[in-house]
């Protein structure tokens, strides 16, 4: 019924992710070019802490440079833009169905998950059995079990939650 919610919500992290990532491992900061003795050599420049610091372009490395830090700028200015929309989003769901909130909550916390490095995944999953067992709910057999699986890459973490809601007695769909 609101599949055309979902698909955006669903395209829109997925957009998310593909450009927080890109932003980690674009040059920050801005060109620059000094003429000394005649010759024009550019420089990466970037603010650390409270000084200036330059990295010197070679020649092969300027087009990197010119279109990294142009495509930073322009994924600076959409960042914002993807996090309005989800909100938006979600808060057009809050007002439709309390269901399709949930799923998109759920869609959510999940997102990114399964992208996870097994090393990763291995400590989200050793912080977690951590944090409910010092609440006095260690996780059982199956939930182990599937976790496991999720680590190995076998399942996804969406369907590790429905299965452990699912024996909880709590109905997937009504919940998601």
């Amino acid at each position: 019924m609101y599949s055309d919610i979902i698909n955006e919500y669903i395209r829109l992290l997925s957009r998310k992710e593909v450009v927080v990532e890109g932003l980690s491992t674009l040059p920050k900061g801005y060109i620059s070019k000094k003429t000394i003795n005649g010759k024009e050599y550019k420089y990466l420049q970037s603010r650390k802490e409270d000084k200036i610091v330059s990295y010197y372009i070679k020649s092969g490395e300027e087009e990197y440079f010119v279109e990294g830090v142009a495509r930073r700028k322009e994924w600076e200015k959409e960042l914002p833009a993807i996090n309005n929309r989800l909100k938006e989003l979600e808060h057009a769901a809050n007002l439709l169905d309390a269901a399709l909130a949930r799923k998109m909550i759920v869609l959510k916390l999940c997102w990114g998950m399964d992208a996870l490095p097994v090393e990763m995944k291995k400590q989200c999953f050793a912080f977690s059995d951590t944090m409910t067992s010092i609440e006095g709910v260690s996780a059982g057999r199956e939930v182990k079990e599937a976790m496991e699986d999720w680590i190995a890459g076998k399942v996804s973490i969406l369907s590790v939650f429905e299965n452990v809601l699912s024996s909880y007695g709590f109905d997937k769909e009504a919940t998601l």
